[in-house]
């Protein structure tokens, strides 16, 4: 009678555990990168960036794409939402070491097509 208990226990934790596992897998997979995300991101970046996405439409396109690839390979999606919230310096301290190599690209590129006078 005591094994017959037992067992009965058992399948109902391992069906316990199959059931979080499976809810768990549902709420992480809310919270991953898609391309939508990363389309988003982009175009954020290209309102961002103001007049220099008219005058250099395809450096900032590329600029706003490496901004996104490295914001997504490097953050998780719910730490970028999480990090979104916060206040536009705190948000700069996280964001501007991960950014930094597409962003110095971005100026050199844009000194090298510009003369000293242009801006």
């Amino acid at each position: 009678m005591f094994q017959k208990v037992l067992l009965i226990i058992i399948i109902g934790l391992v069906f316990l555990l199959i059931g979080a596992r499976v809810f768990y897998n549902k709420q992480v997979n809310k919270y991953k990168w898609d391309d939508d995300d990363r389309e988003v991101l982009i175009n954020n970046c290209i309102d961002e960036t103001a007049h220099y996405a008219v005058r250099f439409p395809s450096l900032t396109k590329e600029y706003c794409g490496c901004t996104a690839d490295s914001i997504m390979f490097h953050l998780k999606k719910a730490e970028y939402l999480q990090i979104s919230t916060k206040a536009f310096n705190e948000q700069q301290d996280v964001l501007l070491p991960i950014i930094s190599a597409c962003y110095n690209n971005y100026q050199t590129q844009i000194f090298e097509q510009t003369e000293l006078g242009d801006f």
